[in-house]
């Protein structure tokens, strides 16, 4: 849908739900996208993405999709690659910039080769996290391919021994060395930057300090019911310098939004 106007498309599908960990915050969103569609004068068809979702869009046949799933099918290509052979229009990112961003690991390995700092880490499955300190405390670990802050463990420097994950953990997980400090969410939508956004997750941060090595709350806490506050951060400049632009957008041509760790831990 980018370059053309979105009267184009007055008949707008929007998905959400699916079957990934995420479907309850993907559900919140996608009626708030749909109401925000409904007041600019779209017609708007809500969808539960299901296994079906090819048959329940072809009957639908609908100008343009609104992709407000969260997670894996919804964010890591598969949806898009659906929508691509069903020729129907949609929103945020394509196939390839989808699949690169889920996989934290090959994202990480883009971003390098584009000169960007990235923290070390390496890939392990439970068993191998379960038996011993993959890396030096502290330390996180969390699925390689899972959105937001599903399944995160946060190991830190007095841990008596490596985190005993939780049965659902996943078999790829990446072991990542832990980087104290805010964290700065920065949109993207094309070749244009918006915003700086500080996401302090205060009580989050008491929780770290106060456990050497603990699964993060729930999903839940990490969502927007978790965090404290989000808002343009004081003594910093609305947007990162454009020199970087074209590194976020070595993963491809993109709707997102890149995240960084530094600075001082939120008080």
């Amino acid at each position: 849908m980018a370059g053309q106007s979105g009267r184009t498309f007055p008949r707008v599908a929007v998905l959400m739900g699916g079957a990934s960990t995420e479907r309850e915050v993907s559900l919140s969103s996608g009626h708030s996208c749909s109401a925000a569609l409904r007041d600019a004068g779209y017609e708007v068809t809500e969808v539960d993405a299901g296994p079906d979702l090819a048959r329940v869009l072809a009957e639908l046949s609908p100008d343009a999709v609104f992709n407000a799933l969260h997670g894996r099918w919804g964010e890591d290509g598969c949806v898009q690659g659906l929508l691509e052979w069903l020729r129907i229009p949609y929103t945020h990112s394509g196939v390839l910039a989808s699949a690169l961003a889920m996989d934290k690991a090959r994202a990480k390995e883009v971003f390098a080769a584009a000169g960007l700092p990235v923290t070390q880490s390496v890939l392990a499955t439970p068993e191998e996290v379960r038996a011993r300190h993959i890396l030096p405390p502290p330390y996180v670990v969390k699925p390689n391919a899972e959105g937001s802050s599903v399944g995160v463990y946060i190991v830190h420097e007095d841990a008596n021994g490596p985190p005993q994950l939780a049965a659902d953990m996943p078999q790829d997980l990446m072991v990542e060395t832990y980087v104290p400090g805010r964290e700065l969410t920065v949109t993207v939508m094309g070749d244009r930057v918006l915003a700086v956004t500080d996401i302090p997750v205060r009580r989050l941060v008491r929780l770290r300090r106060q456990i050497p090595s603990r699964r993060l709350a729930s999903y839940r806490a990490c969502g927007p019911a978790g965090r404290d506050h989000r808002g343009l951060p004081r003594h910093r400049t609305p947007c990162p310098p454009r020199a970087r632009l074209p590194r976020h957008l070595a993963l491809g041509p993109a709707l997102g939004r890149s995240a960084r760790v530094g600075g001082a831990d939120p008080p």
